[in-house]
């Protein structure tokens, strides 16, 4: 009686190439950390932290707007601004909030 064989050469191909992309999606999104919080007046501000040697966040606001903010320096927490100053969205544990023009838009921000 001839035994089966369990895989054959295209299954193990397969399943090598599932590893390589499985891999490649963790390494990928290694240097990435997302968070949803929740602001004043039913506001929202959905973020996306990109860390390593090219530091910033990403920032989708409930009210249509998006931003890319790289870190600035801070004495405590976590400062990102866009190039002028204008916008400076501040991240001190599970809360957050953001600025425009020196006055604060998105306040009283907790992290779901």
């Amino acid at each position: 009686m001839r035994r089966k064989k369990r895989f054959t050469g295209l299954g193990l191909w397969i399943i090598l190439i599932l590893i390589v992309v499985a891999l490649l999606a963790y390494f990928v999104n290694s240097n990435r950390t997302k968070a949803t919080f929740d602001c004043n007046d039913s506001k929202k501000i959905k973020t996306v932290f990109h860390t390593g040697d090219n530091e910033y966040v990403e920032l989708s606001l409930s009210d249509g707007r998006t931003m890319k903010l790289d870190v600035t320096a801070s004495a405590g927490g976590a400062r990102y601004s866009n190039k002028s100053e204008s916008i400076v969205f501040w991240n001190t544990g599970n809360t957050a909030r953001l600025e425009e023009d020196g006055k604060a838009t998105f306040f009283d921000c907790i992290q779901k």
